[in-house]
């Protein structure tokens, strides 16, 4: 039997037999626990329950979340479904047969964790993040938009890293974060152009390539700024512009 393991993300310690790819805990003590389920004999796109959340990567959708009244239902397409419980205190794995089940382990580090911790109340925003002494600043926005790609440049030049995918914001005065990730998952064309280390490096199950990032920003930070990456080729220089708080409410709410 695989032996299990805590991992602390985002203030949760999930323990989970599958390995996930992120920063361990020192403890035991768990606020999730994920366990793996039978079989899912329903390989539709649809999940049971009223259906709260659609993402249409796909024509018919790349995962459908669902509220049964008793659980939340989290379908990705030709993959999984993962059940999580009441009070997002357990989270079932449901693959389908014949799914790409190898992705399971990026999909619980990622959109999974965010909906657990969404159920539980954080504030959860899709973003990479790096911090210097003390003070963080998030990275957003749409799938290739150069997030990571950033991130790692920034961490290449002496950053800590946050997070890659999941950020967990609190509102406070001043606002503050905390993420938890181990590694920055790289496009190819990115991996490719920047010095990372060949001894840190793996290739991942959707055929990226993972980054270990040695200095890692642990605990909540301030969050000094979120940025909105606009890449581009021709561009040969830097530029910033501060947004006014109407333009950067919009931008945020268009995410």
């Amino acid at each position: 039997m695989t032996p299990t393991v805590v991992y602390e993300t985002c203030g949760l310690r999930i323990r989970s037999a599958m390995e996930l790819h992120l920063p361990r805990s020192d403890g035991s003590a768990a606020d999730v626990d994920i366990e793996l389920g039978p079989v899912l004999d329903d390989d539709g796109p649809t999940p049971p329950g009223e259906v709260v959340a659609v993402d249409e990567a796909f024509d018919v959708g790349w995962y459908t979340v669902t509220d049964t009244g008793v659980d939340h239902r989290l379908r990705f397409r030709d993959c999984a479904e993962f059940v999580v419980g009441p009070g997002a205190r357990t989270v079932t794995v449901r693959p389908m047969p014949d799914g790409r089940t190898e992705l399971i382990p990026i999909l619980l580090a990622g959109t999974v964790l965010a909906l657990v911790l969404t159920i539980r109340g954080s504030t959860v925003i899709h973003a990479s993040a790096v911090a210097r002494a003390g003070s963080a600043v998030a990275l957003i926005g749409h799938a290739g938009r150069g997030k990571s790609t950033l991130a790692a440049m920034l961490c290449g030049a002496g950053a800590d890293l946050v997070t890659d995918d999941v950020l967990v914001v609190e509102p406070s005065r001043p606002p503050t974060c905390v993420g938890g990730a181990a590694e920055l998952r790289l496009r190819e064309s990115a991996s490719a152009a920047l010095d990372l280390g060949a001894g840190s490096l793996r290739r991942t199950a959707d055929d990226r390539t993972a980054w270990r990032v040695e200095r890692r920003a642990v605990g909540a930070q301030d969050l000094g700024a979120i940025v909105l990456p606009v890449p581009s080729r021709g561009c040969e220089t830097i530029e910033t512009r501060r947004l006014p708080a109407e333009e950067a409410l919009l931008a945020l709410l268009a995410l």
